[in-house]
């Protein structure tokens, strides 16, 4: 239901004749804001016979209202990390991930040195960070970057498993290495601007 017919809906049969113009104006955006949320509720939880993605419908049904809106991570907007890309590290499990304790940081920061094949054959990402971290059983500034999801790429932001090495790490064919110490399995990293 576009917007104005919501509103003259809400006017005649919702509020009579009694309601201030303000009041009307504030339950039309209440009602927009809601149907909204019902909307996108239901494009998450209903994955039945959908011949449209979850944001095509959205946006569909946005413009059916007189709302125009844009998908913002598009693939064109979305980099993909290449070796010299810039990096950051950041949160985790808790609110203090060991990573970020020893020296203390609010995230860590690195440069993508080169990509190696792991166990489960996909690409994990080598990174030298600008600090030196102390581990439970090592120290070092080399971090392998695993992502946490089957088939997840590398494009600018994502959740990564945390390997720290005070060596840099190279893999064979089957993905088998050397291993560091394991210091993270939940932080998430960003692409930053060069």
């Amino acid at each position: 239901m576009p917007q104005e017919k919501l509103c003259i809906y809400l006017k005649s049969v919702a509020c009579g004749t009694s309601a201030s113009p303000e009041t009307l104006a504030a339950m039309c955006k209440i009602t927009v804001s809601l149907t909204l949320i019902i909307l996108i509720f239901g494009c998450m939880t209903d994955k039945k016979d959908k011949p449209e993605s979850d944001v095509e419908r959205i946006q569909r049904t946005l413009k059916e209202m007189g709302i125009e809106a844009t998908d913002v991570r598009t693939p064109e907007k979305r980099k993909p990390v290449e070796i010299g890309s810039r990096i950051e590290l950041y949160g985790g499990y808790d609110n203090s991930p060991g990573y970020l304790k020893n020296p203390s940081a609010q995230s860590r920061t690195g440069t993508v040195i080169d990509f190696i094949k792991s166990e489960r054959g996909d690409l994990s990402a080598v990174v030298k960070l600008d600090t030196t971290i102390v581990g439970d059983s090592i120290s070092g500034n080399i971090a392998v970057l695993s992502t946490r999801n089957k088939g997840q790429d590398w494009t600018s932001d994502g959740p990564v498993h945390i390997e720290l090495c005070n060596f840099i790490p190279k893999s064979n064919e089957n993905g088998k290495r050397q291993l560091g110490e394991w210091i993270e399995a939940a932080a998430s990293y960003r692409l930053l601007e060069k």
